[in-house]
């Protein structure tokens, strides 16, 4: 392989290693799981998960989830947002969840400019327990008895 086409290479996968989750939305398979009801002018998300991409590790697993808003919401970096997209992990057997990974995005189901990308280091990773009645216990429990493919 000559020295350009290496480069070329190299500068590809790198790129590709650097998207994290930014780009999922594009090949994905998106179920709803739950509608919040809007209070005052607040933004309503309604939340995805998508039924494609799931890693198994044991009673762990790993999954993208989408929250999609009926209006702007603001970002974490405090502009105006329409969806953001999550990579998370939920202990099935534990009844926990953490935030691996968020996007957020100007536009509709993880459309637009990302305006938003973050990965969540191992020494801030927090897991929480979820209430069965939550509606991230409806996504935990999706991505829990989803068929592996």
């Amino acid at each position: 392989m000559n020295m350009t086409l290496m480069a070329v290479a190299l500068i590809v996968a790198s790129t590709i290693a650097d998207v994290g989750i930014a780009g999922s939305a594009e090949d994905s398979d998106w179920v709803f799981v739950a509608q919040w009801v809007p209070s005052r002018d607040e933004p309503a998300p309604t939340l995805y998960f998508d039924t494609k991409r799931i890693e198994t590790d044991g009673d762990v697993r790993r999954g993208y989830s989408m929250m999609d808003y009926n209006k702007p919401a603001t970002s974490s970096g405090s502009e105006r947002m329409l969806s953001q997209v999550i990579y998370f992990e939920v202990d099935c057997t534990k009844q926990t969840m953490a935030t691996l990974e968020t996007a957020q995005y100007a536009d509709h189901m993880g459309h637009g400019t990302l305006i938003y990308d973050h990965t969540v280091s191992k020494s801030d990773l927090k897991l929480t327990h979820y209430s069965p009645k939550a509606e991230a216990a409806r996504l935990a429990q999706r991505i829990c008895t989803q068929p592996l493919t």
